[in-house]
């Protein structure tokens, strides 16, 4: 999402000239938030939508996989243990 990049490059530039957490920082940290958060929205929502126009196992597949890369939780670690 360009938005993200560009809130974030905000709150790159501030932090990198300020000495702490100034409130042009904060706002641009809670700014920068936000969009993240708008966006991670949108791609659930899109998410669910392609999901239900697949059929029931080929729907629990593609949110499997898809879901943990747009709410930022990683998929569980597969044990190697032993290799």
């Amino acid at each position: 999402c360009a938005r993200i990049h560009r809130a974030q490059a905000e709150l790159d530039a501030l932090a990198a000239k300020s000495t702490g957490v100034t409130p042009e920082v904060a706002q641009a940290i809670h700014a920068a938030a936000r969009v993240r958060a708008e966006c991670q929205e949108a791609m659930l929502g899109h998410l669910y939508l392609t999901a239900a126009a697949l059929d029931p196992a080929q729907a629990a597949s593609y949110l499997h996989a898809m879901l943990p890369m747009a709410i930022g939780t990683p998929p569980p670690a597969t044990s190697h243990a032993g290799h």
